[in-house]
């Protein structure tokens, strides 16, 4: 598990998103751009470009993770 969390960290850390015109990378740019913009387009754009890029990359990790920890859930009683 911990392979797969450190490499789910790594498509966080690493993701770059351009939103009007202004590339972010990582998870920390996007949620200081998530904070401070309060305007509906550009939200709009980061959190599907967001999406976009993480959710693919992520998806089958995700679903490894959740896997894991239900076998150890059910290990633990």
């Amino acid at each position: 598990m911990v392979d797969t969390k450190s490499r789910l960290q790594e498509i966080y850390s690493g993701a770059k998103i351009t939103v009007d015109g202004k590339t972010y990378v990582g998870e920390s740019e996007m949620n200081r751009l998530m904070m401070e913009s309060r305007n509906f387009s550009t939200l709009l754009n980061a959190w599907i470009g967001w999406h976009n890029t993480i959710g693919p990359a992520s998806k089958d990790l995700f679903q490894e993770m959740i896997k894991i920890e239900n076998e150890g859930a059910k290990a633990a009683g």
